[in-house]
């Protein structure tokens, strides 16, 4: 199994930070069903005020690109529901790349 790190800021305004969670204690079907087609086994989401941090695990052949292209084809609600959410995301200033959220190295580990 392999686990993938990352994070990304919510706009920094009350009622998108409680929407925000709100869809995310409600998502929708199809979503979570896509996000398991394409091999997630587990993805968890923390909060502190702005900051996020999301952890996913999968098998270790996963490619995190492929499994994103297949997700928003699975189903027209996957790419309505990723383009909603990062509309209430801030990108961290100075990551490249695509896309709101940022992969995280990992730098330890205690196992």
């Amino acid at each position: 199994m392999k686990d993938w790190a990352y994070t990304v800021d919510l706009v920094d305004d009350p009622e998108i930070i409680r929407q925000y969670d709100d869809y995310h204690a409600n998502i929708w079907p199809e979503v979570a069903e896509s996000l398991k087609a394409v091999g997630m086994h587990e993805l968890k989401i923390w909060r502190m005020g702005t900051r996020m941090f999301m952890l996913i695990r999968t098998d270790d052949d996963f490619d995190p690109v492929e499994a994103g292209q297949q997700h928003l084809a699975n189903h027209p609600r996957c790419k309505e529901w990723e383009e909603l959410m990062m509309s209430f995301q801030r990108r961290l200033p100075g990551i490249p790349g695509e896309g709101t959220w940022a992969e995280m190295p990992q730098v330890f580990d205690l196992g």
